[in-house]
């Protein structure tokens, strides 16, 4: 019965020698502070440039046009610089109108939501001559669920004209490749606004459709729809003008990311 016990006890003696030398020699083993391995870097400089849209634009109301839509940033997670600038030349009179060039600081207040701030510049080919300013602007940007983008604009101009603008868009996948982007923009502005052809309230929508297929994701070309139509007092300065209060183009271009 002793010689039983005795090798029982020598048996888990060795087990747990064998053990401890193991974990000893195990690198996974926690080690003392000394022997920490260096942190992960989470405070990189990072970087994108979207061109969102590059698109010819055949209208139904002589306003062909080369459009663009433009998104760049550089910075961290919580913190980064945005341009944003959207535009197009016009074919039929060779002019260029600018709707923003914008610069921003922003920060991330909450998971997918960054808000921004700073200047912006415009330019709008009027009847008789253009018109451009300065502005202070604010932004919004987010994603709500079903991946829904969000880009709400305040500005404030250098003539004390405030304006606002809300877009959302979404991707629905098709296939991998096969892409359908909705978008849909609304403006609106607090008083009229002769320079720019605006009036009070709610000053335009517009509705548009792309369909791409990404050959890569930095390269899709596209082909699609968009749609515009001038609202309330706005419309009534167009038809003043007698300029059409609808507009729709068929447009063909390529999405271009770095």
């Amino acid at each position: 019965m002793g010689t039983t016990s005795e090798r029982i006890l020598l048996g888990l003696a060795a087990t747990l020698g064998i053990a401890a030398r193991a974990v000893a020699a195990d690198p996974i083993a926690p080690a003392g502070p000394g022997s920490w391995p260096a942190p992960i870097e989470d405070d990189l400089i990072h970087h994108r440039l979207l061109v969102d849209q590059f698109e010819y634009r055949a209208g139904d109301a002589s306003e062909d046009a080369l459009a663009w839509d433009v998104l760049g940033w550089v910075g961290g997670d919580d913190r980064r610089l945005w341009l944003e600038s959207e535009g197009r030349h016009r074919t039929a009179d060779d002019r260029t109108e600018i709707d923003r060039l914008d610069v921003y600081y922003g920060r991330l207040v909450a998971p997918y939501w960054d808000l921004l701030g700073g200047v912006g510049y415009q330019r709008h080919a009027g009847a008789e001559d253009n018109a451009d300013r300065l502005a202070a602007v604010t932004a919004l940007h987010g994603l709500l669920p079903y991946r829904l983008e969000v880009d709400a604009t305040l500005r404030l101009d250098e003539d004390g004209l405030l304006t606002a603008r809300l877009e959302t868009e979404s991707e629905l996948l098709l296939t991998q490749r096969l892409i359908l982007q909705p978008r849909l923009e609304l403006g609106a502005a607090a008083r009229e606004d002769r320079a720019f052809d605006l009036d009070s309230g709610f000053t335009s929508a517009t509705a548009s459709l792309r369909l791409r297929y990404e050959i890569d994701r930095r390269f899709a070309p596209y082909l699609g729809w968009s749609w515009t139509r001038r609202l309330a007092g706005t419309a009534d300065l167009a038809r003043e003008r007698d300029e059409a209060v609808r507009e729709s183009a068929l447009v063909a271009g390529v999405r271009l990311g770095f």
